[in-house]
């Protein structure tokens, strides 16, 4: 078994790593919280689904059955 190669590092070197290590901790930190906390920031996701019902009744009434014909000029689309 060969012996481990060791490299000498400075205390310039070491003071580096430590805070280099400890700047990549402070991002993971960051994303697991961001993470952990953004269900809170969404709001209720019952109210989410009430607005897009609203929207889709608003978006029915301007379009009555039957009248996509004239948007799309399919004639396999009339009613």
């Amino acid at each position: 078994m060969r012996p481990r190669l060791t490299i000498p590092l400075t205390p310039e070197d070491k003071a580096a790593c430590a805070m280099w290590s400890s700047r990549v901790l402070g991002i993971w930190v960051l994303i697991v919280i961001a993470t952990l906390s953004l269900p809170i920031f969404r709001g209720e996701p019952a109210q989410v689904s009430r607005e897009r019902t609203g929207d889709q009744a608003a978006v029915r009434s301007e379009f009555p059955s039957g009248s996509v014909h004239h948007v799309t000029g399919d004639p396999a689309m009339k009613p």
